[in-house]
């Protein structure tokens, strides 16, 4: 089975990564992916000016959250290819499930903050758009307090 974690270094994703190293022997290949989120919404409103330390910030941040996912990894024994993704602008979610279809992923993996309300209409969710678009079974992972 090919497992695909989307990985945002959020309590979630860590839950799931936790979550993946129950089955882990089932798994014959895990790809943790992060995906890049856009900078800047698109619209004529927004000066599409974005200085280059802008971006050369969010290669840190993603290869910072890859170091932990890492390294949470290594805490459970899991072998994993890592990779990160930028959005382009796109969807995260439609990345996510791109990259699952060009990799002949069977299952996607996320975490999941249950977001309700205002709170989902305004940050998004994930989660719901990967299940909504996803023609690979989408495996939503809450988070736990342990």
């Amino acid at each position: 089975m090919k497992v695909l974690l989307a990985y945002d270094g959020t309590p979630p994703a860590k839950c799931a990564l936790k979550f993946i190293s129950g089955f882990f022997n089932a798994v014959d290949r895990l790809m943790i992916l992060y995906v890049i989120p856009p900078v800047i919404g698109s619209s004529v409103a927004f000066d599409s000016f974005v200085p280059s330390s802008v971006y050369q910030n969010q290669t840190e941040v993603a290869n910072g959250i890859l170091e932990m996912a890492k390294k949470q990894a290594g805490e459970y024994n899991i072998r994993a290819d890592y990779m990160t993704a930028d959005s382009a602008g796109d969807l995260v979610s439609r990345i996510i499930y791109k990259i699952a279809k060009e990799n002949a992923i069977d299952v996607i993996v996320t975490g999941t903050r249950r977001l309700k309300g205002l709170s989902k209409v305004i940050l998004g969710s994930v989660s719901s758009e990967l299940i909504s678009i996803s023609d690979i079974p989408v495996l939503t992972v809450p988070r736990t307090d342990d």
